[in-house]
């Protein structure tokens, strides 16, 4: 569908202080090539995170968080909800997308990594894009709707549909 008239969407899981995991997968360690993380979210207008996962494949390791995720940015003064996406290395790498994203209407997000470029599109628009030339591997499960190691604060409330991540 095109992104004006996905608001009619039903199908999707809902998720409320849950989540989706699957195992730790070798097919998920992009290192330093291209790959993409899509999916479609309808948020609900209250989020009970500072930073709700929609996807997360990150593990903590030696005190440090190694891998990716996709989520919100929920941080009130801080500007409308919006998409971020976070990469280890040198600390986390937040990109908003500047647009609040709790309207009742389907999302389409996506986030790509290419030549040590990320780039977040939300309904087809480039969001953000910063350049980050580091190797990203999910050494862990992939999460869809929340990651309990880090803990509540970081639930989506909402439905999210089509989680789509290739290389």
């Amino acid at each position: 569908c095109e992104f004006a008239s996905c608001s009619t969407q039903t199908h999707g899981l809902r998720f409320d202080r849950d989540y989706v995991r699957m195992p730790a997968s070798s097919a998920f360690d992009f290192g330093t090539r291209p790959f993409t993380i899509e999916l479609w979210m309808l948020a609900d207008g209250t989020q009970p995170g500072f930073l709700p996962v929609l996807v997360s494949g990150r593990v903590l390791a030696d005190s440090e968080w190694i891998g990716w995720w996709v989520g919100l940015h929920n941080n009130p003064g801080s500007g409308p909800l919006g998409v971020v996406f976070v990469g280890n290395g040198n600390g986390l790498v937040l990109s908003g997308s500047g647009r609040d994203l709790r309207d009742a209407t389907w999302h389409h997000v996506a986030v790509t990594h290419q030549d040590g470029d990320i780039t977040v599109v939300v309904d087809g628009s480039i969001a953000a894009n910063l350049l980050l030339p580091e190797s990203f591997d999910a050494p862990g499960p992939i999460e869809i709707g929340g990651d309990p190691e880090f803990g509540r604060g970081y639930d989506f409330a909402g439905s999210i549909f089509d989680v789509r991540i290739w290389n």
